[in-house]
């Protein structure tokens, strides 16, 4: 639902997104439990807003168990270098050369080896991990940077992604 209004002048327009539960499909018939399940739907129709309108499933408790979990594991991830940059060269289209590197994020899953960044940047997002991720990138970054410079190699520039919200 997307509602315009006027503040001073300016256009502002309002969304809202629900989430509720009916008592039958409640996991308990405690007040509390209803209040739980519809709280978790609340939480559905925010991540599929905005103006999103989503009903207790009973595999809402599970999903957000499962991503609370992934949200540690990518935590960990950020903290023990599994998420690293890998270096895509930036060529001149008239000369040919090496004019730069994109530091592009990767994760080195220790058992699932190579994750996509289509599949854990978005999750990244979710759990609210996006500057943790740009800090993290731009450490593992500046350090090969630096041995390169060191090395006698000489790249004007190494470009590193951040959020809009960075």
């Amino acid at each position: 639902v997307q509602i315009p209004t006027s503040l001073d002048g300016t256009h502002v327009y309002m969304t809202a997104s629900v989430g509720f539960c009916l008592a039958a499909r409640a996991p308990d018939s405690t007040g509390t439990a209803l209040f739980n399940a519809a709280y978790l739907a609340a939480e559905e129709a925010l991540r599929n807003g905005p103006g999103a309108i989503r009903a207790f499933q009973p595999d809402m408790t599970r999903k957000r168990v499962d991503r609370e979990a992934f949200r540690a594991e990518l935590e960990n991830a950020l903290d023990t270098g599994q998420i690293v940059p890998w270096f895509q060269p930036q060529t001149s289209t008239d000369t040919g050369a090496i004019t730069g590197f994109e530091a592009l994020a990767r994760w080195q899953h220790p058992e699932r080896g190579l994750v996509a960044p289509g599949e854990f940047l978005p999750l990244i997002e979710e759990a609210g991990l996006t500057e943790r991720l740009g800090e993290v990138i731009l450490y593992h970054a500046l350090g090969p940077l630096v041995r390169w410079d060191k090395a006698g190699f000489s790249f004007p520039a190494i470009g590193v992604n951040f959020s809009g919200v960075e």
